[in-house]
């Protein structure tokens, strides 16, 4: 008994030391002031996956990404889009760079099924429709289910809304 309850002891750690890893991410760090990234840079749209040894900060990297495929960011868009990287961090317990990575991965995933929506607009729209912390399993977990609706035929309103009406404010 006392080695059946040792093991399940050692089992429990290794697991919460496993759930801790996430996806190479420490706990979120503060991440430096935005640098001015221009599509000419090593940072083009054909970038898939923001490693964490880049030196680019997330927002940088999707502004970057939409202007290299002909969209322009106004400086309203990029303070919008720093906000809701924030709040999202800090509702989903993930880091702004998972965050715009999944963006950039549903960005793609509706590419190849004929619809448009930027990675930058996802983040905004996703964030507002998401409510309190815990109320979803994090920011992949909402875009697939965002994903999902879409490759259904539901318009990005339609979705949208139903994102609210799941894992939006409870009054």
């Amino acid at each position: 008994m006392q080695n059946r309850r040792a093991t399940l002891i050692v089992a429990l750690a290794l697991l919460s030391a496993a759930a801790q890893t996430g996806c190479g991410d420490d706990a979120p760090k503060p991440e430096t002031d935005t640098q001015s990234i221009s599509p000419s840079e090593t940072f083009k749209r054909d970038v898939e996956w923001l490693e964490l040894k880049q030196d680019i900060a997330p927002d940088a990297w999707l502004i970057a990404r939409a202007a290299a495929g002909g969209q322009k960011i106004s400086e309203q868009e990029r303070e919008v889009l720093q906000n809701s990287l924030a709040i999202a961090t800090r509702r989903l317990g993930e880091s702004k760079r998972m965050i715009a990575n999944r963006a950039a991965q549903l960005e793609r995933m509706l590419e190849q099924e004929g619809q448009k929506d930027s990675a930058i607009a996802l983040i905004i729209d996703l964030t507002a429709a998401i409510g309190e912390t815990g109320q979803t399993e994090g920011f992949g977990a909402v875009t697939q289910h965002y994903f999902t609706m879409r490759k259904s035929g539901l318009s990005r309103e339609l979705a949208l809304k139903e994102m609210k009406l799941r894992y939006g404010p409870r009054s």
